[in-house]
């Protein structure tokens, strides 16, 4: 939309409305970008993105404009993709949609990965909360897969299994995913001795 104006005195008037409010008045030349801009963003219905193909004085005025009043941010194409402007909200929805596909996801490593995408959608909505929790969920999610790789090996004494069968199910319950916790327990602790130490241990981690 904006690289597309090939008329530097546009790109220059662009720019002074943008960053200094239309005190000398609208050009003529550029009612009719106005009102295309105007349309655009009143028509959209959930969510609006700018993506230019080529940089511009009035481009980069007007993500100027939106990111001092906090209306949006800049999406980096290497975390997303070249979706445009998006605001915190949107941050924050995206977030929550790629880490509840983690929850869904039988392969680890890319269950990591969408937990990992999922903490940079929420440090970029600002969201400390939901950071937190996806960071819990992915140490959980590692604490396990060492856990099985530590049963599979027959140099690993019994106690050591233990411990770490222990601080995995244990993450899960401090990430408070009780549900991936009982999973947890039915994967690593099948023996029945040490069902019994898990008990212990839980009472004396979590009262």
């Amino acid at each position: 939309f904006f690289s597309d104006c090939r008329d530097r005195s546009q790109q220059k008037a662009w720019k002074r409305i943008l960053l200094e409010g239309a005190k000398e008045g609208i050009p003529v030349a550029m009612e009719l970008e106005l009102k295309l801009l105007y349309t655009g963003i009143t028509r959209s219905c959930d969510r609006l993105f700018f993506v230019e193909t080529a940089e511009s004085p009035a481009f980069d005025a007007w993500t100027r404009c939106l990111q001092r009043h906090e209306y949006a941010n800049m999406i980096k194409s290497e975390v997303i993709g070249e979706r445009g402007m998006m605001t915190a909200d949107d941050w924050l929805m995206e977030g929550l949609e790629i880490a509840s596909l983690a929850g869904d996801c039988e392969e680890v490593e890319l269950a990591m990965d969408h937990l990992k995408r999922a903490m940079i959608c929420f440090q970029k909505a600002n969201h400390k909360g939901f950071e937190e929790k996806c960071a819990a969920h992915l140490k959980a999610v590692r604490l396990e897969t060492a856990a099985l790789e530590v049963m599979r090996s027959m140099e690993t004494p019994p106690f050591e299994k233990q411990e770490v069968r222990v601080q995995a199910v244990a993450a899960f319950l401090e990430a408070g995913l009780v549900g991936d916790a009982t999973r947890a327990c039915k994967n690593l602790c099948s023996i029945p001795t040490f069902a019994k130490y898990l008990a212990n241990e839980m009472e004396q981690k979590f009262g």
